[in-house]
């Protein structure tokens, strides 16, 4: 376990896998933490790059240390992310988001252009009705629902972390992302955006187009078939292929052609 110390006595947990660049940051989603993505770090330490994970304040080890009760605050978290980049010296970061932590790359793009490389957004939320049909339900309620599928210890252990999430922060951040679209000003991303969704995920279903975001000059969907919220372990396989494909892509080749070739489609984990 690693950590480093923010501004008002607030520990940010992270883990970091591997060595290489660009560096890859991963973000998690409303339940669980930075342990979903465990297989996801291992895969970019192969190629070779370096992987961090933190978790975002409120949420799994970045706690108080003023026994406070734990909260989700978009600034703060901005804050301890950037925080966390310069402590570590990272001047930019491909960021790899998934729901909550897909709204936070976003943030982070929208306040800091500079600090991020390239884009992918995984289970990104846009349709506001789902998220305020499943925030009225408890963590629990919703991890539950999501993580269906407890064939593999992974899923079993991402299960157990999802259930331990607080209420409080689950519930702040909920409604942050309810008014996302309306309060943050995002302008056309510049850098090349991949936006990745399961086909099956009733917490942020596929836009029809992509009209219904942001525009990006370089930027391209791959819906995921029979795969829910957490495609990266349900399907970890088809997931990392795509993942690694739109990592070591060549920054001047179009996204589209990160088609969803027939290998990716098997039924695989």
């Amino acid at each position: 376990m690693s950590a480093i110390f923010l501004p008002g006595d607030v520990l940010l947990h992270y883990e970091v896998l591997g060595r290489g660049r660009p560096p890859v940051l991963f973000l998690h989603s409303w339940v669980g933490s930075w342990r979903y993505w465990l297989l996801s770090m291992e895969e970019v330490a192969l190629l070779p790059q370096r992987a961090y994970a933190v978790d975002l304040p409120g949420f799994g080890g970045s706690v108080s240390l003023r026994n406070e009760e734990p909260r989700f605050d978009p600034d703060r978290a901005l804050e301890a992310i950037l925080h966390f980049l310069n402590e570590l010296g990272v001047v930019q970061v491909v960021v790899v988001g998934h729901g909550l932590g897909a709204l936070m790359a976003l943030y982070l793009l929208a306040r800091h252009p500079e600090r991020v490389s390239r884009l992918l957004t995984v289970s990104l939320p846009w349709d506001t009705g789902l998220l305020e049909r499943w925030g009225a339900v408890s963590p629990q309620v919703l991890a539950g629902h999501l993580l269906t599928d407890l064939t593999t210890e992974e899923l079993q252990v991402a299960y157990k972390e999802a259930s331990k999430t607080p209420e409080g922060p689950y519930r702040q951040a909920m409604a942050w992302a309810r008014d996302f679209w309306k309060q943050v000003a995002l302008p056309s991303v510049a850098v090349p955006w991949l936006l990745l969704y399961g086909a099956q995920d009733p917490l942020a279903a596929p836009p029809q187009n992509l009209d219904a975001l942001p525009a990006g000059e370089n930027r391209h969907m791959v819906v995921l078939p029979e795969t829910g919220h957490f495609p990266m372990l349900e399907y970890p396989r088809r997931f990392h292929r795509v993942l690694k494909a739109f990592l070591t892509a060549p920054a001047e080749a179009p996204l589209s052609d990160l088609a969803l070739k027939e290998e990716w489609q098997r039924r695989v984990r």
